[in-house]
C-alpha cells in the first residue's frame, strides 16, 4: 500500500512487494519513496502461509455474504 505524506511530496510505503527471483518466499517492504525515485525501506522475507491462509478464509466467508445478497435481491 501506498500513500503520500499531506502536503508532501514523500509517499510511505507499506508491505510493497519486492521483485525476486526466489518462488518459495515473498519479500515485503516498509518505508518512504522520495519524489525523485530514491527509497529508504526495510525488507522482510518470509513464507506468510499462516496469513495467506487467514486472508483467504475471510474473503470467502465475504464472497458468501456477498453472494447470498446478490440471491436474495
Amino acid at each position: 500500500m501506498r500513500f503520500r505524506f499531506p502536503g508532501t511530496d514523500v509517499h510511505v510505503r507499506l508491505f510493497e512487494k519486492v521483485v525476486s527471483q526466489d518462488n518459495q518466499y515473498d519479500i515485503v517492504e516498509c518505508g518512504v519513496e522520495y519524489k525523485n525515485g530514491g527509497v529508504d525501506s526495510l525488507a522482510v522475507g518470509g513464507s506468510f502461509y499462516s496469513a495467506k491462509q487467514a486472508v483467504s478464509k475471510i474473503n470467502a466467508v465475504a464472497d458468501e455474504k456477498s453472494a447470498a445478497k446478490a440471491v436474495e435481491a
